[in-house]
């Protein structure tokens, strides 16, 4: 008999519907999370729950893979990315807070996501540490990797979810070529009937055609005569056939594979501004790191610039807390009374202050150069008046 495991020791699903936590994934369950999710109603809680619900949620859509310290560590900036915006444009700007997770859209692994060239940020955290992602070349296998403006990503096609390789690509057009035979095989119900309607009416046409022929002495309104059938076919036949441009780039690229829309992804079939991504060669170009633009946040999220604004305060608070201040400087004494000023004018004060005191041990170096050579000079002249009376 098996043993039962614990609840503590399985894996747990990070797609797990009664969490309601949206990934980026192309999963079927994120995909029912994210259309069944409501936004949070934070009004009634206190402000320390607002933080806290809000970081919960935005974690996990943007860190699901990292620590909190390592988040702090590396991709955290409390000082958020700014540009000149003109009156009418400073309007319509969202919180500023909301490019709070800018940093993040420079991993390596971020990117690859992006760019669609995986299904998910796990997947695309693997792509990158088997060593199928090139940075400006070079094979890079950390995931954690902050992009530069100007860097070019590439990725080996084979991995690329959404390429079907040569195998399968036959295998698909093998069973394609199946099923259409079997449609033309098989004839439907109402197919005798059809024809025999045809028929009918072809005959019933020729009669009509017999009895104009025939001469009367009645004249005879004139008719137009209708566009022959196989004339028409023939210039069909002549028309040259509109070459479509997927057909071009396999004629150019014989060992290229062909593109398969995968379910569920549609909800993140988009290119984010920064990026310039190229699907024929399977590579991004970082174009820069994402700016506050009117009315818009550059960064693709599902929540609310509000919550993005709640959990740069969270983490920013931790971040003052964490990080090392300089040591207090020395009390400021100005004829001998110690003064607290401004940050300005304490700063300009102290370098007064010191360019006196360097006056002030320059002429004291100075005077005691000269006593040292007094002295010097006196000891020689006693040294020689004791020799010349001896």
């Amino acid at each position: 008999m098996s043993k039962r495991i614990p609840s503590r020791w399985k894996v747990k699903s990070p797609f797990d519907p009664a969490k309601g936590l949206v990934r980026m994934s192309w999963n079927k369950l994120n995909v029912f999370t994210l259309a069944t999710k409501k936004q949070i109603d934070v009004s009634r809680r206190s402000v320390f729950q607002q933080k806290w619900a809000a970081k919960r949620e935005l974690r996990a859509y943007h860190v699901p893979n990292i620590t909190e310290s390592q988040l702090l560590l590396r991709h955290w900036k409390s000082q958020l990315p700014l540009r000149q915006l003109t009156a009418k444009e400073t309007e319509n700007l969202p919180p500023v807070q909301a490019l709070a997770f800018g940093e993040l859209e420079r991993r390596l692994d971020v990117v690859v996501f992006r760019s669609h060239f995986a299904s998910s940020i796990f997947e695309a955290r693997t792509a990158v540490v088997q060593g199928h992602v090139k940075v400006n070349g070079e094979k890079c296998p950390y995931p954690a990797r902050r992009l530069h403006p100007g860097d070019m990503i590439t990725i080996n096609p084979k991995v690329v979810p959404t390429l079907i390789p040569k195998k399968a690509e036959a295998a698909a057009e093998a069973t394609e070529e199946a099923v259409d035979g079997a449609s033309e095989t098989v004839a439907s119900p109402d197919a005798s009937k059809t024809e025999e309607a045809k028929s009918e009416t072809s005959e019933s046409a020729a009669a009509v055609s017999k009895e104009s022929s025939e001469p009367t002495g009645e004249p005879t309104p004139e008719v137009s005569a209708a566009p022959d059938a196989e004339p028409a076919k023939a210039t069909e036949e002549a028309k040259p056939s509109k070459i479509s441009q997927t057909e071009i780039l396999a004629a150019k690229h014989p060992n290229s594979l062909r593109f398969n829309a995968l379910p569920f992804m549609a909800p993140w079939m988009f290119t984010p501004a920064y990026l310039e991504v190229c699907y024929n060669t399977c590579s991004t170009i970082l174009l820069r790191t994402p700016l506050p633009q009117p009315g818009a946040v550059e960064i693709p999220s599902p929540h609310a610039p509000d919550m993005h604004a709640l959990v740069y305060e969270w983490y920013s608070s931790i971040k003052r807390s964490k990080t090392k201040r300089p040591p207090a400087a020395e009390p400021l004494v100005v004829n001998g009374q110690s003064v607290r000023l401004k940050t300005k004018f304490d700063s300009i004060v102290r370098a007064r202050l010191k360019d006196e005191r360097d006056v002030k041990s320059k002429l004291w170096a100075e005077k005691d150069e000269e006593e040292r050579v007094k002295a010097f000079e006196s000891k020689v002249e006693r040294a020689a008046s004791t020799s010349a009376s001896l």
